[in-house]
């Protein structure tokens, strides 16, 4: 399950190798005497279970504004993202310090939703017609539930001065009688699980 995770520590006195919590081998380094080790035992299988998966049926955005509440039946992702920098350090010798903290983008919440017209979808048209005009009454602060199909809620988000940066309907062909979905991307300047 874990394949071959080993590590390897050397301290001033003696080198220890783990596999998967457990002592495999403690040899002194020359002019050192190993200490006694404690085994420890390696995790139990109730231990490395998975919690369970939490399933949603439906999301509802519930925003602090005007907007209300707005029904969708996928949520398409969460993406919070922090771009890695490589810093070098000022002097003649200058040494890269990789693995540093960079540019944080803005959270993005993308959910979907079947095309009707209904007032929620011209509430959605509306709130990004606000964002594109640049009004600051788009920036509210909301609530995303995430609930099973028996109506219980399974995790709540909180999006903070969240806006509809971008909006997608789906292509629509007369003919077929297809579908169509209304995609909305918002972004926020901050998502946190409650």
């Amino acid at each position: 399950m874990f394949g071959n995770l080993t590590a390897k520590w050397v301290s001033p006195a003696a080198a220890v190798v783990v596999t998967l919590g457990v002592v495999l081998a403690v040899s002194a380094l020359p002019g050192h005497s190993a200490a006694p080790v404690r085994d420890v035992a390696a995790p139990q299988a109730h231990q490395l279970a998975a919690p369970a998966a939490v399933k949603g049926a439906r999301f509802t955005l519930v925003t602090d504004g005007a907007m209300g509440s707005l029904v969708f039946t996928e949520l398409v992702g969460i993406t919070t993202q922090i771009e890695p920098d490589t810093y070098l350090t000022g002097n003649v010798n200058s040494v890269a310090l990789p693995g540093q903290y960079g540019k944080t983008k803005p959270p993005i919440v993308t959910l979907r939703r079947a095309m009707a017209s209904d007032a929620a979808a011209k509430k959605v048209f509306t709130w990004h017609s606000l964002a594109r005009a640049g009004n600051p009454t788009a920036l509210v602060d909301a609530t995303l539930v995430v609930t099973n199909a028996a109506g219980t809620t399974t995790m709540t988000y909180r999006l903070l001065r969240a806006w509809p940066s971008k909006l997608e309907i789906g292509g629509l062909n007369a003919s077929t009688g297809d579908v169509t979905n209304l995609t909305v991307t918002l972004s926020c300047e901050q998502i946190t699980a409650e």
